[in-house]
This record gives C-alpha cells, structure tokens and sequence, in this order.
C-alpha cells in the first residue's frame, strides 16, 4: 500500500521528502487533492518510514548510464522476440495492448490531441520504430519530436441506432488493427462521443514499446498535460532524462 501510493505521488510529479520526521510536500498546482492529501495524512507514519528506508539505501545502488547518442540502437531481448512474432501473419495485432477511458462533462478535442502530441515528445520510445540497417540486424530508430503523425480519430455515435453495438465493432477493428513497425507510430487512439458530454477514449499501442504499467503512466501523464492545456499553462511535468 505504502510503496503504491508513493509510486503514484511520483508519476503525478509530487515531490514528497521526510525531513526532521516530517513530510515536506511541493506538487504542481491542482495535483494534490482533497482525497489525495487525506490518503497522505492517513498514512503519513508509513510514508516516513519508507522515505527514510529508501534515502538510507539509495547510495548502495547506482544509476544507469545513459546511452551515448546513436543513429539507432539495440533491441532489449523482449523487443526483438516480439518483433520476430509480428513478422507472421496477424503477428503484429496479436501483441496489441489497448485499453478505454470514460470521459464526463466537457472536451477540447483539438488540446487532446495536442496533450498526446506532446506526450509523443516527452516519451522517446513513442516515437520509436523499428529498422533493418546496411547489416540487416533490427534496430530502434528514435525519430525526432516534431515528426509525429498521430491524429485522433473521432466518431459521433449520438444519434446512432445501436451506439452500443456499432461502439463495440469499431473497438474491435481498431483493436485488431496492425501496426507497421517500420514507419509508426506505434500508438493510436479515438475517440468516440456518446453525449454531449460524455465522451469514451480508447488507445492501442503495440507491445513492443509498452506494457499495462506503463499505459497507466501515460494516461496520468496525458490528464496532466491535457489540463494545463486547458488552462494556458506549459506542462508541469518535469523533462526526462
């Protein structure tokens, strides 16, 4: 419970330290709410406790080097495992990973899809495809931030006879769409407007640069920028390494 709730505080960008037993807190604005700063009182001892721990025993690990910038570089075992796979028939579907999100009250459509542009950016492996060099050997090509062709696809099922059925036929198709691994990108989404204010996002991205842990920091991160967005303010959320 304690290691979870700490993990989130860092994916939300709150920078959390124990200092003289006890918590000193800086988030951007609008990050810490009402509910999360009552789940941080409630397990302030927990927290402490683990701060201090992981402070005591950070100097016994060492960080890992960054790569030195490269044309293109190795694939991790995994990736070139899944690459060969997609090189089957429907291979590249079979290692779709998708998922949807339930969106109420208001949307800006034209900043939504300027916040995954922006995520696309911020993240180098959502802009990472994958190509056979002068040796044939696939590698990871990282391309550059402003290459990105990602659109967001957009349907309006308000009015639709079967919303429902037709929703979850065009769920599938976008589901069991392949990738092309070779040109990008490796992540897309729609959206779909069941209300008027009442909206369903779904993303795929293809396996080969993600995972169910890392799709739940995307979207958090996504809901960040979108919100800053909306308000006329720059991202919160630190550079990366």
């Amino acid at each position: 419970m304690i290691t979870e709730l700490y993990t989130r505080l860092r994916e939300l960008n709150v920078n959390i330290q124990s200092i003289d037993g006890k918590l000193d807190i800086k988030a951007p604005k609008g990050i810490v709410t009402k509910e999360l700063l009552a789940e941080i009182r409630m397990h302030k001892e927990g927290l402490i406790e683990f701060i201090d721990a992981y402070t005591n025993k950070k100097e016994e690990f060492s960080s890992i080097p960054l790569a030195s910038p490269s044309a293109d570089y190795p694939l991790s075992s995994s990736q070139r495992r899944l690459w060969l796979l997609s090189q089957f028939d429907g291979g590249s579907a079979a290692y779709n990973i998708s998922g949807e999100y339930l969106l109420e009250g208001s949307l800006d459509s034209k900043q939504l899809e300027a916040s995954f542009n922006e995520l696309i950016s911020r993240h180098e492996i959502l802009r990472t495809v994958f190509r056979s060099n002068n040796s044939g050997e696939v590698r990871q090509v990282i391309q550059s931030a402003g290459s990105s062709r990602f659109v967001i696809g957009y349907n309006d099922v308000r009015h639709h006879t079967d919303a429902a059925a037709y929703i979850k036929e065009l769920l599938h198709l976008n589901t069991a769409a392949t990738f092309n691994l070779f040109e990008g990108p490796l992540l897309r989404a729609s959206l779909y407007r069941l209300e008027e204010e009442k909206w369903l996002l779904s993303y795929v991205l293809h396996h080969i640069i993600s995972d169910g842990w890392s799709m739940g920091i995307l979207l958090r991160e996504l809901m960040v920028i979108y919100n800053s967005l909306l308000s006329g303010l720059s991202s919160p959320l630190e550079a990366l390494r």
